[in-house]
């Protein structure tokens, strides 16, 4: 199985002003089209994932391009970085035979493999083309 570790805010969310939290329709499209190109699962990394209202809204606008959550991963309101979240999924889960990271923090890169991590940046688009062309291209080398 493959897996993509998705974060929201600054990946698919770019439009920090209006203080509405809606995902930007056209990320969503790059997504769906790396989804569609690679045959990746979603796992999300997000801090949206740890509130029910934040998460249902993910799901409902994801679903609504026909994009499933996988799975999401751990919670722990400890010291714990994304990174070790991440790291933690992946050692419960023995069939992963490829990974990425998609973030704007790169505290949520894990140690010694920077080339599962792509970074966004929303100042540049958030999942710009840029981005999903490199996705695309690592999960299917």
């Amino acid at each position: 199985m493959k897996v993509l570790f998705l974060d929201i805010d600054g990946v698919l969310r770019i439009d920090f002003e209006s203080h509405i939290d809606l995902i930007d329709q056209s990320l969503i499209l790059n997504l769906q089209h790396v989804i569609k190109e690679t045959g990746i699962k979603i796992v999300l990394s997000s801090d949206w994932r740890r509130k029910a209202t934040w998460l249902k809204l993910a799901t409902d606008q994801l679903g609504f391009f026909g994009i499933k959550i996988f799975d999401t991963t751990p919670i722990h309101f400890s010291c714990k970085l994304r990174w070790q979240e991440i790291q933690e999924w992946l050692d419960e889960h023995e069939d992963i035979e490829k990974f990425a990271v998609l973030d704007d923090d790169t505290g949520a890169m894990i140690p010694d493999q920077a080339e599962t991590f792509f970074f966004t940046d929303y100042d540049l688009g958030g999942l710009n083309l840029n981005v999903v062309e490199q996705l695309i291209q690592y999960f299917n080398d």
